[in-house]
């Protein structure tokens, strides 16, 4: 459970009244989306809302708070559940695509399976939700043989600075001596040390 959705015929592990259910089963509520294709929804869970036929015929096209302006209590509450669309992850989508169609033209043995299959290999195996995990769950997956708990080992070392000296409110250096440098405080002038020990 939890690996794909299924409105119509809800487990029986959600809590949902008598009456709600039997409509569900014999289909007299529907599935409204919130926000419509037409308007830039999608079909993911968090934009679908349980809803009777005549009432999703008679939002039609419209946007959920047009609708719904006579009764701005229940427009927060769907909203509340609802969340913003993802524009983004669908550009990625259709470059994913594009590059999964280029490599099957171009004969490279491709393995690809959807979020739900990934998700069940995961929990079958046994294995915590990580993106690295995940990559090595993906498709028809028999066995999987973990060989480290840590793909990379990163360290943050800072960023560094190229600035040679640093500064006072004048523009004269506030150090003494500077990587190779030294600096005479009374002119402030800046001497090589490799040039003061030439003899």
């Amino acid at each position: 459970m939890g690996y794909t959705s299924n409105l119509t015929n809800p487990p029986e592990s959600i809590a949902l009244p008598y009456i709600l259910r039997q409509r569900l089963t014999t289909n007299l509520i529907k599935t409204l989306k919130s926000l419509k294709w037409s308007k830039g929804g999608s079909n993911r869970i968090s934009n679908l809302t349980l809803a009777c036929r005549p009432w999703n015929e008679a939002k039609g096209n419209q946007d959920i708070k047009d609708f719904l302006r006579g009764k701005p209590n229940l427009a927060i509450r769907i909203l509340s559940e609802a969340k913003a669309p993802l524009k983004d992850a669908a550009a990625v989508n259709a470059t994913r695509w594009k590059l999964f169609e280029t490599l099957k033209a171009k004969g490279l043995p491709i393995t690809t399976g959807s979020g739900a299959r990934t998700k069940y290999n995961r929990c079958r195996l046994d294995l915590p939700k990580e993106h690295w995990i995940d990559a090595a769950c993906i498709g028809e997956v028999e066995k999987l043989t973990m060989l480290t708990n840590q793909p990379l080992m990163v360290t943050a070392m800072g960023h560094g600075c190229r600035q040679m000296v640093q500064m006072d409110k004048y523009g004269f250096p506030r150090k003494d001596t500077v990587r190779g440098f030294i600096v005479l405080r009374s002119t402030q002038r800046f001497y090589s040390l490799h040039s003061s020990w030439r003899v």
